[in-house]
């Protein structure tokens, strides 16, 4: 898959995390994995992100910084 934008792969990173793993349920309440991780460890999320990348042979450096992760 090619990628003009780091946006572009975040979404789709974020897909596959959505993919691989539950919601997160507390309770009677289920929140998106991927908006749990960004906040209870926004250093363990940016971690998946580059293990992403880096499974799928893409270099972030060559994508434009429309957005930071």
């Amino acid at each position: 898959m090619r990628f003009t934008k780091v946006s572009e792969f975040i979404e789709y990173a974020n897909e596959i995390l959505r993919e691989t793993n539950e919601d997160v349920k507390i309770g009677n309440l289920t929140y998106d994995v991927v908006n749990v991780l960004k906040k209870v460890d926004p250093i363990a999320y940016r971690q998946i992100l580059l293990d992403i990348a880096d499974a799928e042979g893409i270099d972030l450096d060559e994508l434009e910084d429309d957005e930071d992760f």
